[in-house]
């Protein structure tokens, strides 16, 4: 229920970190290359939540012809609450 989740509300302090892999041909508008990042994530530092999170983010640029480009994308997302946070409570 979107109304329950928008009662979801409060501060979130987390430390965590980043890193990132590119290939690609522009930082701006990429035709070609690679992209990928890795980050984490320890909330609960103080705030009221506490998880731990892991993504991972997947980008392939290729370029069809000179003005087009074919943009393939994968997401991985693991979130675990702990303490006193639930899922059914997470922002």
């Amino acid at each position: 229920d979107l109304r329950k989740q928008a009662n979801n509300c409060g501060l979130i302090s987390a430390v965590g970190s980043t890193i990132t892999y590119n290939s690609t041909n522009s930082m701006t508008r990429p035709t070609h290359g690679f992209k990928s990042r890795f980050e984490y994530e320890l909330a609960g530092v103080g705030g009221d939540y506490c998880f731990f999170s892991v993504a991972y983010q997947n980008t392939y640029y290729y370029q069809l012809a000179e003005r087009d480009v074919l943009k393939f994308r994968a997401d991985a997302l693991f979130v675990q609450p702990f303490g006193k946070t639930h899922f059914s409570n997470l922002p």
